[in-house]
């Protein structure tokens, strides 16, 4: 048998096992976000704590778009064509592990923005459409990598902003100030 011969998934099968990876890396961030509610609820040097901890969360995601990690992964999510015309392989396993990959990819790529959406608003619309448009930018606007750049140094620049200003994590989150400054 051929390559060209070799039995392939369907494009249901090849979605569905993408959906399912990303579905399966939610559910740390999920728990995550479970936990921190129960400790915000029941521990109140925690809650005081939670504006510096959405500074030092999109600190990080602002680092990681600036990162070389970063930039391989928006490589291989940007081109979903191109990576798969390069890489696809017949057969079922084949074509499984290659769903399995790409999913990854994307994964290691936007993970950092998506732990935003916990940490900065619990999928509040406004961080859901920012993110979307950050993610979208990233992936069609030429330069996809100089974009993820932009992005990073805005977010560090928040970052810095939610620290010098703990008031700032209420509005972004959507909520009463979280901390009342002097």
């Amino acid at each position: 048998m051929t390559a060209a011969q070799a039995p392939v998934i369907p494009a249901s099968l090849f979605t569905a096992v993408y959906l399912i990876v990303w579905l399966l890396s939610g559910v740390p961030v999920y728990a995550a976000s479970i936990a921190n509610a129960q400790l915000a609820g029941s521990w109140p040097a925690y809650n005081a704590s939670q504006p510096y901890l959405v500074a030092m969360i999109i600190g990080i995601a602002g680092l990681y778009q600036l990162s070389s990690l970063k930039k391989v992964c928006l490589r291989y999510c940007e081109s979903p064509l191109s990576f798969l015309m390069r890489r696809w392989r017949g057969g079922y396993s084949a074509s499984l592990r290659t769903a399995f990959t790409h999913a990854t990819y994307c994964i290691a790529c936007c993970w950092a923005l998506m732990v935003i959406l916990v940490a900065a608003g619990a999928m509040s619309m406004p961080w859901v459409l920012a993110i979307t448009l950050a993610v979208l930018a990233e992936k069609v606007l030429p330069g996809g990598s100089r974009t993820a750049r932009v992005i990073g140094a805005a977010l560090i620049l928040l970052a810095i902003a939610v620290a010098a200003r703990p008031s700032l994590a209420g509005t972004i989150r959507g909520v009463a100030p979280m901390v009342m400054e002097p």
